[in-house]
């Protein structure tokens, strides 16, 4: 390959290396916040997290900060971890 093919590969494989570092990053914070405020969580892979709660389960994927809640939990979705955690503690109101 000539010489923009080899900057090209190499700003792939920086792109590449940044984004893994913010997704551990989202995933550790995401971690702290919810044992801060002494919420359960399981996480499921690398980069989602299981909240169970009373028979339902609020899903979050820390790459992209959305959350979601299976039955009955349905209703409960949206962005961000402190919104997740806001609406948590609306439920064991």
């Amino acid at each position: 390959m000539g010489e923009t093919g080899n900057i090209w590969r190499d700003s792939k494989d920086d792109f590449i290396k940044n984004r893994r570092e913010s997704e551990y990053k989202r995933i550790n914070y995401a971690k702290m916040m919810l044992s801060k405020n002494i919420i359960a969580f399981e996480t499921s892979d690398d980069c989602d997290l299981n909240i169970n709660l009373n028979g339902g389960i609020i899903k979050f994927w820390a790459q992209t900060g959305w959350f979601c809640g299976k039955k009955p939990y349905g209703k409960i979705k949206g962005r961000g971890i402190k919104n997740l955690i806001k609406q948590v503690k609306e439920l064991d109101q």
